[in-house]
């Protein structure tokens, strides 16, 4: 089965990292990946989300108002909330996934929080209308992108840009991101809330991080994949409940930091550093892979009508993002599992919403389905998976939807 992602890795390419790459400590990381990508400063973390909490922290005043979208992963939103700060969500443009211009006026001191969903660059949302002021900080969420040396160069005083090489990323190590600056005061801000939070590195977790990625790597292969989803798809079941309740409940617990879980706190080991360097070196080519995979789904797809919200001039990185409508989107995936292609549908609506409030994210959430991208899927196979999606729309059945959606 291809997987609806996967390590940017091979099993054989994790244990020769392993063995025979040369670790570096975190400043010598830093330093490397600052050079890489032409930025002034690179700062790791335990993960993106600690990311936007801790920059969030860095610039807050009392009355600092936090902007971000509506349609984006949930951690997002948690950490906007747990910054103690005030929180206004952006519904996204009706056209796509990406988040609409914020409010025409704030008022008080505010952050802006963008996020690149599937890669795509948030230029619309950047743009802020006449008479609004400048945030504090503009927070870059660049978690589902293959960064490159020019992918930063928009950064100005104030901002900040933000990558993960957690699970399901295009850069994925294991563990951990990287917020990245060219504002030498806000990044000694940021790194000395780093400092505060994080703890230190010990061995339980350089084994644990260790065995984790060696069981996810072996899993992600075609012959163990189909298995590991079964098991996977039953694990999230059961959790599913104790999820939804967690989230309702994450607006009470608003500055509480004394119970974040691990991903907040726990630092990336040696191993997570030299997996996330060699992505990093690789990322040009990876990039490459991804947009002329990309480009054979567009082309394939677009003529079926349910290709929206990619610009002319951008392609996603981290999946593929097709439009189905929500009475039709169970029976197009099942469809697709059968004949070997699993996918995902990034992102459900957040509980804490109200989906009168925002429509275009709400029909976001129901519709959208995410074909896989990235190096375990052969470039040939774009063509194939893209084969069985016009099967699929054959199959299922067409009802008649209120978004008009094929």
């Amino acid at each position: 089965m291809i997987p609806r992602h996967a390590p940017p890795f091979s099993l054989h390419t994790l244990i020769a990292t392993a063995l025979f790459r040369r670790s570096l400590r975190g400043d010598e990381w830093e330093i490397a990946c600052a050079e890489m990508l032409n930025v002034r400063h690179a700062l790791l973390l335990p993960s993106a989300r600690a990311g936007i909490l801790l920059a969030i922290r860095a610039v807050k005043e009392p009355d600092t108002l936090v902007v971000g979208p509506a349609y984006v992963c949930n951690v997002v939103h948690e950490a906007m909330i747990l910054s103690g700060a005030s929180v206004r969500f952006v519904d996204c443009a009706a056209d796509g996934f990406l988040m609409d211009a914020p409010p025409a006026t704030i008022g008080r001191p505010w952050v802006h929080v963008l996020s690149d969903i599937y890669g795509l660059p948030c230029a619309r949302a950047a743009s802020l209308p006449e008479g609004t002021a400048p945030p504090s900080l503009r927070l870059w969420d660049m978690a589902m992108t293959v960064p490159q040396a020019g992918t930063f160069s928009h950064l100005g005083s104030g901002d900040a840009a933000l990558l993960s090489f957690g699970l399901g990323k295009c850069l994925y190590a294991g563990w951990g991101g990287a917020l990245l600056s060219n504002d030498t005061n806000l990044m000694d801000r940021i790194r000395d809330e780093r400092n505060r939070l994080v703890v230190n590195d010990c061995a339980a977790a350089r084994l644990r991080h260790g065995l984790s990625v060696l069981a996810r790597t072996t899993a992600h292969t075609r012959c163990a994949y189909a298995l590991g989803r079964m098991v996977a798809d039953r694990r999230n079941a059961r959790r599913q409940a104790g999820a939804r309740k967690e989230a309702t409940t994450a607006s009470a617990d608003a500055g509480r930091l004394d119970r974040l879980e691990r991903e907040w706190t726990e630092p990336m080991t040696p191993l997570n550093r030299k997996l996330a360097r060699e992505n990093l070196r690789r990322s040009a080519e990876s990039a490459m892979l991804r947009r002329r995979q990309a480009e054979q789904y567009r082309r394939r797809l677009e003529p079926l009508g349910i290709v929206r919200g990619i610009p002319p001039n951008a392609l996603p990185q981290s999946h593929f993002p097709i439009c189905v409508a929500a009475t039709r989107r169970a029976g197009v995936r099942t469809f697709l599992q059968q004949h070997g292609v699993d996918t995902a549908m990034f992102f459900p609506f957040p509980s804490r919403l109200r989906r009168a409030d925002y429509p275009n994210a709400a029909t976001a959430s129901t519709e959208v389905i995410l074909l896989p991208l990235g190096e375990l899927l052969r470039l040939n196979e774009a063509d194939v998976v893209a084969k069985y999606v016009e099967q699929a729309l054959l199959a299922v059945p067409t009802q008649e939807t209120p978004s008009g959606a094929v």
